[in-house]
């Protein structure tokens, strides 16, 4: 919850206070998705390493090909930031979706002229 809504602090503090806390960073909310999902929507990336450093992982809530969809939705759209957040909690970024496709091969396809998003995947 605390990382939904960006409260980094709030974050801090139950896992200081938590015995157990890599099964609370872990856990799935009600759709599925874990803590560190809802700070790679936010692009917070102090969150984003608060969770990592206190055990996160992306393979909780998600199979390889989901992250690669995720990855490719962000090259679709053009959300270079995302993509960094991404990068940050420790997703692989050529990982391929459902289909084959890397976020590279999309890059090429749909915006060869996008010097930022190229270089950031390279």
């Amino acid at each position: 919850m605390c990382a939904k809504y960006g409260a980094l602090k709030c974050a801090d503090f139950f896992l200081r206070l938590g015995n157990d806390e890599q099964s609370l960073i872990n856990q799935l909310d009600h759709v599925g998705f874990c803590s560190l999902y809802y700070a790679i929507l936010q692009q917070d990336e102090p969150m984003i390493e608060l969770l990592i450093k206190n055990g996160a992982k992306l393979t909780v809530a998600f199979k390889p090909s989901e992250i690669g969809m995720h990855l490719c939705n962000c090259v679709k759209n053009n959300q270079i930031d995302r993509l960094r957040a991404w990068d940050k909690a420790g997703a692989d970024l050529d990982q391929a979706d459902y289909d084959g496709r890397t976020p590279i091969l999309l890059v090429n396809c749909f915006f060869s002229s996008s010097i930022l998003l190229l270089h950031f995947l390279l």
